[in-house]
């Protein structure tokens, strides 16, 4: 995911980086009991993108998704999980790929003798900020997270 990262934000900055070593670094004063897998790519081609061109991200906000060589975000795991602790840390706004508009998280009801467990689809935006609390907007590609994301230079 970050030598993806490093290419998209290469390709979309015009920026050489091919004589350097690009070393990605998570600090969090929280404990953080793993951070691996795919998902962080768009997240972390939005903070090359920004450090080339030198603007600030939204604080407001983080992200979620895959990225490809061709700036697409792609879909991730565990979204609910994930955008409860983006709202647990302050986060008012949370991308996530539009491939995962639909989560089918568990409903249990209690019906006479029986607790039934029912998993139906949902639209994982109306879920997210109804249970989570959190704004989300669905992105498909980084230069959509750009726009977004990205403050614009004094």
């Amino acid at each position: 995911a970050a030598n993806t990262a490093v290419a998209v934000a290469t390709n979309r900055t015009c920026f050489d980086l091919s004589g350097s070593d690009v070393i990605f670094s998570i600090e969090s004063g929280n404990m953080i009991s793993e951070v691996d897998g795919p998902s962080a790519g768009a997240l972390m081609t939005l903070l090359m993108i920004s450090a080339i061109k030198k603007q600030p991200i939204d604080e407001s906000l983080t992200l979620t998704g895959t990225i490809d060589s061709n700036g697409h975000i792609g879909s991730i795991g565990g979204v609910v999980a994930k955008a409860t602790a983006a709202k647990e840390n302050g986060k008012t706004l949370f991308l996530i790929p539009e491939e995962n508009q639909l989560i089918t998280p568990s409903v249990q009801t209690t019906g006479g003798i029986f607790d039934v467990t029912r998993q139906l689809p949902v639209d994982a935006r109306d879920y997210i900020e109804e249970n989570i609390g959190i704004s989300v907007t669905y992105v498909n590609t980084i230069d959509e997270v750009i726009a977004i994301a990205l403050k614009s230079s004094p």
